[in-house]
């Protein structure tokens, strides 16, 4: 499957000896100034910690698994001095983790959501839905109420869910790199082309874990289940 991730120019992916050091590789463990409300620099180092904990590694890249989200990233803060990397890598070796609970351990309080959620729900409004609106609010109650180590729980998918790829789950790549494993730096006019979703509407979806299928139902998102009984 292929990833992309902003990494520093200077990094080398294929240097199977180098270690990357991430308590200075990261902006956000370093940044004079985060923009996260109500993220302390303590806190972020915390979970940050816990993550390579659960992982038994800090070697870790993290990872987005849709191409036009990574494209928007461009000209932030974060990603000054930095390429954007396609990797295409064996399903085998990403671990997908869920975007939602992540945000929430942060405490960003369902701020930075997957913007396909915001796309799906304008789609919905403009079909004539009558709840369009009120998804949104349902939607981040369902997270609000969520104690701390149940969103530590739910960090990581138990399972590859492939129909989550380009809808809520971002990706973790545990180094180094193996070996049957292609690294492609984007160009920057590949980066400047862009493909609008504004009015996207999330797809019919089958998943396998039960707290992604109630998770979904709670934004709008319609679900069924498949021949193998699976959500």
């Amino acid at each position: 499957m292929k990833l992309w991730t902003w990494q520093n120019k200077h990094l080398k992916l294929d240097d199977s000896k180098r270690m990357i050091d991430n308590r200075t590789h990261s902006f956000y463990l370093n940044a004079d100034e985060l923009d996260f409300e109500k993220v302390k620099r303590e806190r972020l180092t915390e979970a940050y910690k816990r993550v390579w904990k659960i992982l038994g590694t800090n070697q870790i890249l993290w990872c987005f698994t849709d191409k036009e989200v990574a494209k928007e990233a461009n000209g932030r803060d974060w990603t000054e001095n930095c390429d954007l990397l396609e990797i295409d890598i064996p399903e085998e070796n990403v671990k997908l983790h869920c975007a939602m609970a992540w945000c929430w351990i942060l405490d960003r309080c369902g701020t930075d959501m997957p913007e396909k959620f915001h796309a799906h729900w304008r789609r919905l409004e403009s079909d004539g839905c009558k709840k369009a609106k009120s998804y949104e609010e349902e939607f981040k109650n369902y997270w609000r109420d969520k104690a701390k180590e149940e969103l530590w729980s739910l960090f990581l998918l138990p399972d590859f869910e492939p129909n989550l790829v380009k809808v809520c789950v971002l990706a973790i790549i545990v180094l180094p790199l193996p070996v049957n494993c292609n690294v492609k730096k984007l160009t920057q006019d590949e980066i400047n082309f862009r493909r609008s979703n504004n009015l996207c509407k999330i797809p019919c979806l089958s998943v396998k874990s039960s707290h992604c299928s109630e998770c979904l139902k709670q934004a709008g998102v319609a679900i069924y289940e498949n021949s193998d009984g699976y959500l």
